[in-house]
């Protein structure tokens, strides 16, 4: 098996950036571990759709005399940024307050409005679990302290924690909440068939980005700053039936494996604006992104095609910016993008180096 050149030596005078791609390897081998590929889908990602190392090109250096060089531009840049998302945010809260009554604005409202009784969260976990309001802020209570102290269960309650647990649960209803939430909608153990089975944490999923878009992002008027980075969550096991439909994945660290979900914030005020999880099917770090940009910033456009994303610009790390995402989703919408990239084909600025089989770095 060959891997096919895309240009030949006497089309590209960069031709040697990356030595010479024709090399053959047996039958049957993942040519492109390393970057998470097969040898049909480099040919797709890289040597097709997006553009190759010969396309690149040095721009002309600026005219001296009209080159000008500013201090402190990027916190200005996102102090104007963040008063526009909290000018914003503020005007949308007050309205969806003063319709369920309540005229200030306070923390205990803004539980409320998010997680209360007739929240989106609220009232599925109402019709889920059939329990009051009453009991379900308690729960949430008792979850929202024990991580902002980062415990667990066990050292919050523990008779020596230093934790005031008052007017909130005791451990054993709250151990009994986890467990309802943990087999609701999920697949019975010894039970194959998994036809139309929806798992609570899709429903909660969609009802906490529903509450985001229509709390934070809907009628934004002004250019939006977005960061999306991953959390990785550690959950070790090796039944992915027991993962409902999430994908384990394989993180930095070595030996740690568990789910990784992908939160969207706004830049200058770091306010949560959607969150979508890796599912078991996911190819790549890019179709959960794309979802989550889909849902969340441009419902409208379908699934197919690139959105409408005019306006809008995007922070994000190395790990996102596959060829995929970069040039046939985010710059097709108009949006504008912001982050460095890990060197490979598709954006070749690691000079003077060529190809070798056993340097893998040229490619992550």
């Amino acid at each position: 098996m060959q891997v096919e050149q895309q240009i030949s030596e006497q089309d590209s005078e960069d031709y040697d950036l990356f030595g010479d791609l024709n090399l053959d390897y047996a039958d049957g081998i993942n040519l492109f571990n390393e970057i998470n590929c097969s040898t049909e889908d480099y040919r797709t990602l890289f040597q097709s759709q997006q553009p190759a190392s010969y396309q690149w090109r040095d721009v002309e250096s600026p005219n001296p005399y009209n080159t000008s060089a500013t201090v402190d531009g990027a916190c200005q840049q996102l102090w104007a940024q963040g008063k526009m998302e909290i000018t914003f945010v503020r005007e949308k809260v007050k309205k969806a307050l003063a319709a369920l009554g309540k005229p200030e604005a306070s923390i205990d409202n803004l539980v409320e409005l998010m997680f209360g009784q007739r929240s989106n969260i609220g009232r599925l976990l109402g019709e889920k679990l059939t329990i009051s309001d009453e009991s379900l802020l308690k729960y949430l209570g008792t979850y929202f302290l024990a991580a902002a102290y980062n415990l667990s269960q066990n050292q919050i309650y523990n008779k020596h924690s230093f934790v005031n647990t008052e007017g909130l649960t005791d451990q054993k209803n709250y151990q009994s909440f986890w467990n309802s939430l943990a087999k609701m909608g999920c697949i019975e153990k010894g039970n194959t068939h998994a036809r139309g089975l929806r798992p609570l944490w899709i429903d909660v999923e969609h009802a906490l980005n529903e509450t985001c878009r229509e709390l934070f992002i809907e009628g934004a008027d002004f250019y939006v700053r977005v960061t999306i980075d991953d959390d990785k969550m550690h959950y070790e096991t090796k039944d992915q039936q027991s993962a409902q439909g999430l994908k384990i994945a394989q993180h930095v660290r070595d030996n740690r494996k568990g789910f990784v979900a992908h939160t969207a914030c706004y830049t200058a005020s770091g306010l949560p604006i959607g969150i979508e999880w890796e599912r078991s099917n996911d190819d790549t770090t890019a179709t959960a992104t794309e979802r989550l940009i889909r849902t969340q910033l441009s419902p409208m456009s379908g699934q197919n095609g690139p959105p409408m994303l005019a306006n809008t610009q995007f922070c994000m790390d190395r790990g996102y910016w596959l060829p995929s995402l970069l040039y046939d989703f985010l710059t097709p919408s108009g949006a504008d993008v912001l982050g460095t990239v890990k060197r490979c084909p598709m954006f070749p600025f690691t000079y003077e180096q060529k190809l070798a089989q056993s340097n893998s770095r040229l490619f992550s």
